[in-house]
């Protein structure tokens, strides 16, 4: 077996060990409540997708020699925060869509008000994750809270899904910045989060640069794939038309734009190659370079 392929295969492990542990978490923490609870905050658990934040985490986590049940806490805490940002943004008060990857939105599954609740749930609970699963002494665990809520909070996530919903950029810079709030910091928290658990003060500002570049870079993609048909994408197209929000198209040729992503995945896949000729760093050189793959493959 080739190591490309063996690097495939434990990519693919890891996607699926962060789905059973965040299964197993809430089955876990629900398992006195009643099951039509229980079915409604796993539903969008068991919906499953790419997992790419847990994933960079994991291959970060693996270039700095943490151990995978040392990394677990972060990657399902991402997991779960994440999934609360799709159920919410499927909303119809936010962007009403009826379908995530392929299957009815929580609240067309359901209903608007459990649509809420599940979010919540998995809104807390992930915060609740990183402060009872912990293999890492006091003053790192409180570092990695500390990020974790700096990340999602008021200022950088929230913020940047208000912008989009009620003031919208009226710049690229503008554009630029609210990505980086809305997508940008949870990519940051899953890049950096583990130099706090080895201390890697020297790697730190590149990982954090790195997290906010994806998301990025993974924002102007949902643009550029908005047009595909839901066979592809796993919900409706034209959502942000339909919304008559401004994407990078507004501002940007496609070409433009897919240059752009192209560039942004480059510049670290560069820094890597020119920082360190060791293989610690393939996990993650693989899925950047993946990554800039499917944007050539967009059009």
């Amino acid at each position: 077996m080739t190591k490309t392929l063996c690097r495939i295969k434990q990519i693919e492990s890891w996607k699926e060990r962060v789905r059973g542990l965040c299964l197993q978490y809430i089955h876990q923490k629900l398992k006195d409540s009643p099951q039509a609870w229980l079915d409604r905050v796993i539903y969008p658990l068991k919906n499953e997708g790419k997992n790419i934040r847990a994933l960079f985490c994991y291959s970060i986590g693996h270039a700095l020699n943490i151990p995978l049940v040392a990394l677990d806490p972060l990657a399902v805490a991402i997991e779960l925060l994440h999934t609360y940002t799709l159920v919410h943004d499927d909303l119809p008060a936010m962007d009403n869509d009826d379908f995530r990857r392929g299957k009815l939105s929580a609240h067309r599954r359901f209903n608007e008000a459990d649509a809420i609740l599940i979010g919540d749930a998995l809104l807390t609970e992930a915060l609740a994750h990183l402060v009872r699963h912990s293999f890492w002494p006091a003053h790192v665990q409180v570092q990695i809270i500390k990020l974790f809520t700096d990340c999602i909070g008021a200022d950088r996530l929230i913020l940047g899904q208000w912008i989009d919903l009620s003031i919208e950029p009226n710049s690229y810079d503008g554009l630029c910045q609210m990505y980086r709030y809305k997508t940008g910091e949870l990519f940051r928290f899953s890049c950096l989060g583990p130099a706090l658990i080895t201390n890697s003060i020297s790697e730190q500002d590149w990982l954090s640069c790195l997290g906010l570049d994806l998301g990025l870079a993974f924002q102007i993609q949902d643009d550029l794939q908005d047009d595909l048909p839901m066979s592809v994408i796993g919900r409706m197209g034209q959502s942000d038309r339909k919304n008559d929000k401004k994407t990078i198209l507004h501002y940007k040729s496609r070409v433009d734009a897919e240059r752009l992503v192209i560039d942004l995945y480059e510049k670290h896949i560069a820094v890597i190659d020119q920082r360190d000729k060791s293989e610690r760093w393939e996990f993650l050189l693989d899925l950047l370079k993946k990554s800039c793959a499917k944007t050539k493959g967009i059009s």
